[in-house]
């Protein structure tokens, strides 16, 4: 590592050489519109003034910056702009005079399109998934996978992407993923954030970004990456909104309802959202496996129904006001309201494999509620004209849950006589964690380069407990052994420097984060304490080099970690019924993950790429036999080591105007190591296929179909075997009322095929566990925009708590 460092140094420093020797013959300048707005993805061309040939081209950063450096003296030359939505600009002619170092043309105003003033329609076709060195980009808005469907279907349909039975998201074969929305946290636990996802509406996204290598500036947990989803976005001034409602059926009804509002002067900027959604679904649970005891070997054979009613209201409101020229002032609020009714019904049968002596009839009704509130508040200051920026966010947030829950076990022969009392239990989990955080970044963006640096400090408090009872005749009794408390404090500190500069055909990218973590997780009913405090370096390089006009070839290296979720340190045993659980493990260490990349991008649209990821004491949630009680129970543990190895490439296929195709394909080797896992070793590894195509069809004006396909072949992830899956989602959407309404039709999962077949890799434990969600669903979606389309929407901007957010949990599924 020593060696890595000492590389690292000396390419820094040969860089320096470079920059300090290419700094003569730049342009450079801001492209901005009217208003004094900065527009970012704006094109640059610069031409010779006597033919108009093209010398170099570039696009302006997100702060409307851009900078270009000419390799020799191209006498008189032109500079040529141009923007969606705005007229193109052309001004010149410049020369560079002999010993001049550079041009600063300053501040290059577009104005708006007269087409967009006039309201016609201007659209342009984006390919349905583009890549960038670290980034996959799936343009939602270039097909209607949109059509009635939740942006958590269209995370599962984004190539690479992995959605498991619990709902959490994995990327590219790595769990611990990063999700943003418009950049900012999205301030909920991992089951929260699956409800959220459900609920939000698919018209609502312009884009999905999928970063497998964050940079320094990212916060370093997330050992998956990061996911940044990005709601469409107006330009101009005045007020719009829109409206949806939905509706959908698969074994049990959906609905859908929401609102956006946005109002926007040139000082200030309100904005609020309100979501509502009700859904009804299912899940069956089969488990087979046999228990050995005493020499016996007994045969569970254990069927589940679920019944799940979920309610939830999400709102979403702030406001943004430049106080000067070049400073804005904002305030952001969350909130989200769960309540979700539950009822299981199981059978389990035991016995030998052609005898059933006994019977398990398990009954089990809960209700949960669940509040999640956070308040940001932010300062964004620029001086000397974008070349220096301050971003400070103070946040505070508070997430409550508490879930009462009745079980009722009932203990028979085949015959129906009883062997054992009937048995009723009941359970009281509260939690509620606070979240605090206060970070400054500061950027510094001269001619030829851009700084970032920052700190940020958080503090999280989480008090957990949970009241078991078990009754005695006509009374409840308290049950010592499983009631508990827990409590946990943990504070992270943390800085990082990153810098990027492009060198003709090369780009480059470094930083480095620093993070010290100290944590005390208390059980005052067990009497056990567990204190962490630890330092972490975690640097990052990224290397492009364009080798010609059509191949570009990049590296990255990053280094990550992933903390335990909060709860999944709770040392409570979360009561199924009498032979399966969950239990929490407060002795969970962080993970750290080594990561590796090397892409080959042709024509800007055709990729190849090959990665490689190292992790040590991997987190992960297992499946392991409790022999003493002939009971199944999960837990999480730390995996001495896993690998993961991929190669994968994407295409994109058009054919004429009437389709728009994509194909993505990975060839993934995931292997998992550890000694002494509940006293056993385990050596699990296998390579799988992870497929991806969309297709869009465009029919007549305004009609539009879509299909699409992904195939998950069979994989070994920690101590579990996952059988393959396919599926198939088609959609159909229609522009009416003007093109300010859109109807959408879509079926999800058309041939009814997902479902989670689950062996056991771990040595000697023996079970196969198959479960159905409802994932054949019909929905049919109507939304209506009204008001001034052109209305830019709020500012994007990260707020302080996104990786403390992402790791609430909430254990009970």
């Amino acid at each position: 590592m020593k060696g890595f460092f000492l590389l690292f140094q000396l390419l820094v420093f040969c860089v320096a050489d470079q920059v300090s020797a290419q700094q003569n013959r730049s342009v450079s300048g801001m492209v901005t519109d009217s208003a004094g707005n900065a527009i970012s993805a704006a094109t640059v061309v610069v031409t010779r003034e006597k033919d108009n040939g093209v010398l170099v081209s570039t696009v302006s950063g997100s702060d409307g910056s851009f900078m270009v450096n000419l390799s020799s003296a191209p006498g008189q030359f032109l500079i040529r702009i141009s923007a969606v939505g705005h007229s193109p600009l052309t001004v010149g002619p410049y020369s560079l005079k002999d010993g001049q170092l550079s041009i600063s043309l300053g501040r290059l105003t577009l104005r708006q399109s007269s087409d967009v003033l006039q309201a016609v329609a201007v659209t342009a076709k984006k390919p349905l998934v583009e890549y960038k060195m670290g980034m996959t980009v799936v343009n939602v808005e270039a097909g209607i996978s949109a059509a009635g469907s939740t942006v958590l279907e269209l995370l599962e349909k984004s190539p690479g992407v992995i959605v498991d039975k619990d709902g959490n998201i994995n990327l590219n074969g790595k769990s611990g993923v990063q999700v943003l929305i418009d950049g900012k946290p999205t301030y909920l636990s991992n089951a929260d954030l699956h409800a959220m996802l459900k609920s939000m509406q698919g018209d609502e996204v312009r884009s999905i970004e999928l970063v497998s290598s964050p940079s320094a500036k990212y916060d370093a947990a997330g050992n998956g990456g990061v996911i940044n989803i990005r709601t469409k976005r107006m330009k101009g001034y005045g007020a719009n909104g829109m409206v949806t409602l939905g509706g959908g059926m698969g074994q049990y009804s959906k609905a859908n309802a929401g609102w956006q509002l946005n109002y926007r002067t040139r000082a200030l900027n309100i904005f609020g959202s309100y979501n509502l959604q009700h859904n009804e679904s299912f899940k069956e649970l089969d488990i087979s496996r046999k228990a050995e005891s005493n020499g016996t070997i007994t045969d569970f054979r254990q069927a589940n129904f679920e019944k799940n009613n979920n309610l939830n209201h999400s709102l979403r409101a702030g406001v943004d006001w430049s106080i000067g020229k070049n400073a804005v002032v904002g305030f952001l609020f969350n909130g989200t309201l769960n309540r979700e009714d539950q009822c299981v019904n199981g059978t389990t049968q035991m016995g030998t494999s052609v005898i059933v002596d006994s019977l398990l009839a398990s009954s089990t009704g809960s209700r949960s509620n669940l509040s999640n509130y956070t308040y940001n508040v932010n300062y964004k200051q620029q001086f000397d004209s974008g070349l220096h920026e301050i971003n400070v966010d103070v946040d505070w947030g508070r997430f409550t849950s508490d879930e009462d829950v009745n079980y009722n076990n009932t203990f028979s022969f085949p015959d129906g006589s009883l062997w054992k009392p009937a048995q009723l239990l009941r359970s009281a989990n509260n939690t509620g964690i606070e979240i605090r955080s206060a970070r400054m970044d500061y950027t510094f963006h001269p001619k030829w380069m851009k700084l970032d640096a920052g700190f940020k400090v958080s503090n999280v408090l989480s008090d957990n407990t949970m009241i078991f009872e078990k009754k005695a005749g006509e009374e409840w009794q308290n049950d010592p052994l499983r009631t508990n408390s827990f409590n946990y404090d943990e504070t992270v500190w943390a800085g990082y420097l990153n810098g990027s500069y492009n060198l003709r055909k090369w780009q480059y990218q470094w930083g480095i984060r620093v993070e010290k973590t100290n944590s005390e997780g208390i059980s005052p009913t067990t009497n056990k304490t567990v204190n962490r405090s630890y330092v972490d370096y975690f640097p990052f390089l990224q290397l492009s080099y364009a080798i010609n006009k059509e191949y570009r070839l990049g590296f990255s290296y990053s280094k990550r970690i992933q903390r335990p979720n909060y709860q999944s340190l709770n040392p409570f045993i979360y009561f199924l019924d009498q032979y399966g659980y969950r239990v929490g493990n407060p002795f969970l260490d962080p993970q750290r993950m080594h990561q590796f990349e090397m892409t080959l991008v042709v024509k800007g649209k055709y990729i190849l790429q090959g990665a490689a990821s190292f992790t040590e004491d991997m987190i992960s949630e297992v499946l392991l036999p409790d022999t003493s009680a002939k009971a199944i129970y999960s837990t999480y543990a730390n995996l001495n080591k896993q690998q993961i190895f991929r190669i994968s490439a994407s295409a994109p296929i058009t054919v004429g105007k009437w389709l728009r195709s994509n194909i993505n394909a990975n060839a993934i080797y995931l292997e998992t190591r550890s000694e002494n896992l509940n006293g056993k070793d385990l050596n699990a590894g296998r390579f799988f296929l992870l497929v991806n195509n969309s297709n869009s069809f465009h029919l007549a004006k305004g009609l539009t179909a879509e299909l699409n396909n992904k195939f998950t072949g069979k994989l070994v992830y920690s101590t579990v075997m996952i059988a393959p899956i396919y599926s198939m989602d088609i959609g159909l959407s229609k522009t009416i009322l003007k093109d300010k309404g859109t109807l959408k039709f879509a079926i999800a999962d058309v041939f009814n095929t997902i479902r989670q077949d689950v062996n056991s890799v771990y040595p000697g434990f023996d079970y196969r566990l198959v479960q159905k969600l409802e994932t054949r669903v019909f929905r049919i979606n109507f939304a209506y925009r009204f008001g001034n389309t052109n209305v830019k929407a709020s500012r994007n901007r990260n707020t302080g708590m996104d990786t403390e957010q992402g790791r609430l949990k909430k254990d009970l599924q």
